[in-house]
C-alpha cells in the first residue's frame, strides 16, 4: 500500500510543479521523501527546490544522495554542476560535468 501512496504523491508533485505551484510540489516531494528516503526523484526535486531557494548546501546534499541512488543518471551531475557554478566553485563544477 505504501507504494500506491508514493505513486500518488509523485503524480501530484509532478502536476503541481508543471502548474508552477512550487511550494505545493515541494511539500508533496517532502512527503515522498519521508516515506522513501532513497527515492531518486524526490531527492532530485528537493535538491532543485533547495537550489531555487538559495540553499546550495542542502541542494548539494540532496543531489549527492540522488546521485548515489542513481549513478548513471546524467541529469543529476549536470544539475550539481549548475549549483557549483553558482557558488563560484569552478573546479567542482567541472568535476560534476565530467561525471555526467
Amino acid at each position: 500500500m505504501n507504494q500506491d501512496r508514493i505513486a500518488s504523491l509523485v503524480n501530484a508533485a509532478a502536476s503541481a510543479a508543471n502548474a508552477g505551484n512550487w511550494e505545493q510540489a515541494e511539500g508533496l516531494w517532502r512527503q515522498v521523501y519521508e516515506l522513501a528516503p532513497d527515492h531518486v526523484q524526490a531527492l532530485f526535486s528537493l535538491g532543485v527546490h533547495a537550489y531555487r531557494k538559495g540553499d546550495s548546501l542542502s541542494a548539494l546534499n540532496l543531489l549527492g544522495n540522488a546521485q548515489l541512488a542513481a549513478p548513471r543518471d546524467p541529469m543529476i551531475p549536470l544539475t550539481v554542476s549548475v549549483v557549483y557554478r553558482d557558488t563560484g566553485d569552478s573546479v567542482s563544477e567541472w568535476k560534476a560535468i565530467v561525471n555526467a
